[in-house]
């Protein structure tokens, strides 16, 4: 029995086409009625690493988008980082990220009444393609994810869109997307991923907070320190 389709847009233009939109996208300012945004995935290809991702290798995803209103001249960009457990492969982990893309439009939504579309860039055309198969894959729960996220958005009147965009062509929003699936998979959050490794594929994300005490190699001693700070108080 076929499940409901995916309530939205899918395109996979040729190459130079394709790079259009998600650069006038990239350098574009952000606006009240429509959302732009990148997602991007990270898994591990090492000699010796088999199986699904799991705590000491996890798989990465991101999403990139400018939030309206526009308020940090510096850097316009706001983002989620995601460790994910229990992924099969990179175009497992494709998808997660463009879902999660999906779900964050959702999420947003609720906080822009004039919002009227909701664009995903992604540079895997596989996990476009599984979005145009939804029917068929309704058993799968990240296309179960997308679906549902998508139902939520055309609810609002919002037009929901997922494009195929080049990867490593120098496309802003594609390039801080890459960089940073890549980035979160090298850190070790001990406290906000399990050792244990899950039955099935969970995203687990990482603050900002926790990403740049990570950058900045100390990330463990703030934590001691913040521990420190907030333990019980002893009557002396």
């Amino acid at each position: 029995m076929a499940g409901p389709e995916f309530q939205g847009d899918l395109f996979i233009l040729p190459h130079m086409e394709a790079c259009i939109l998600p650069t006038i996208a990239s350098n574009g300012p952000p606006s009240p009625f429509n959302i732009d945004l990148f997602t991007d995935a990270s898994f591990s290809i090492a000699k010796g690493c088999q199986g699904p991702s799991k705590p000491s290798q996890p798989a990465g995803a991101a999403v990139f988008w400018k939030p309206w209103p526009g308020l940090l001249v510096r850097d316009p960009w706001h983002s989620r980082a995601f460790q994910v457990l229990a992924c099969r492969g990179s175009r497992e982990a494709e998808l997660f990220a463009v879902v999660t893309g999906l779900e964050t439009a959702a999420l947003l939504a609720h906080l822009m009444p004039e919002l009227r579309r909701v664009t995903v860039f992604t540079d895997c055309q596989d996990s476009i393609h599984t979005l145009m198969a939804a029917a068929a894959k309704a058993s799968d729960p990240l296309v179960k994810r997308a679906v549902a996220a998508s139902v939520e958005l055309v609810a609002r009147g919002v037009r929901v869109l997922v494009r195929w965009c080049p990867g490593h062509v120098g496309i802003e929003g594609n390039e801080k997307a890459n960089d940073l699936a890549k980035e979160v998979r090298s850190y070790n959050f001990r406290h906000l991923v399990p050792k244990e490794q899950p039955d099935l594929l969970a995203g687990y994300e990482i603050p900002e907070e926790y990403l740049e005490r990570a950058r900045r190699g100390d990330w463990w001693k703030d934590d001691t320190l913040r521990q420190q700070a907030t333990g019980p108080l002893i009557d002396r």
